[in-house]
């Protein structure tokens, strides 16, 4: 920046004096990852689509798909969120409520013992009747993955 502003940072932001940098690292991995935004759109599509099918597999085996979640699916197939209806879903990360939140850590834990990393989510983040599972997919879960996830998730229904 300019030295007027680094003065100005240096005599103002004392926090951020006595703290500690990222790694430059963390900021080639940054820019690694706008690079594949920006040339690689696909991988976000693929993404969507792969969370829209999980979402549909979750109602059909009658989990409840978090408010949020509803609305913003809700908001694009009526065309009022920004979107257009052929975009299913709206993000990778599905919630869904399970209850209590001892519901939510064992179905937390007999996920795990399967191989599938799904956070339980309880009070004080959610209300104490909300606790819910998160899933957070990325490009690299692949269909056989979801698949897996879905197949367990059945038997603990």
């Amino acid at each position: 920046g300019e030295q007027r502003l680094i003065d100005w940072l240096v005599n103002r932001a004392r926090p951020y004096v006595f703290s500690t940098a990222h790694p430059p690292a963390t900021a080639a991995a940054a820019l690694a990852a706008i690079r594949i935004v920006q040339h690689e759109p696909q991988r976000r599509t693929e993404l969507l689509a792969r969370a829209a099918w999980l979402r549909e597999e979750l109602r059909r085996q009658g989990w409840q798909l978090s408010t949020a979640s509803d609305s913003l699916r809700d908001g694009i197939e009526n065309g009022s969120a920004g979107a257009s209806p052929s975009q299913v879903a709206a993000t990778q990360i599905i919630p869904f409520i399970v209850g209590d939140a001892a519901t939510a850590m064992q179905l937390h834990r007999a996920l795990l013992d399967v191989g599938c990393f799904v956070p339980g989510i309880r009070p004080p983040s959610v209300p104490a009747s909300e606790s819910l599972l998160r899933i957070s997919l990325s490009y690299a879960h692949q269909q056989a993955d979801l698949e897996e996830l879905v197949a367990q998730l059945a038997k603990l229904k």
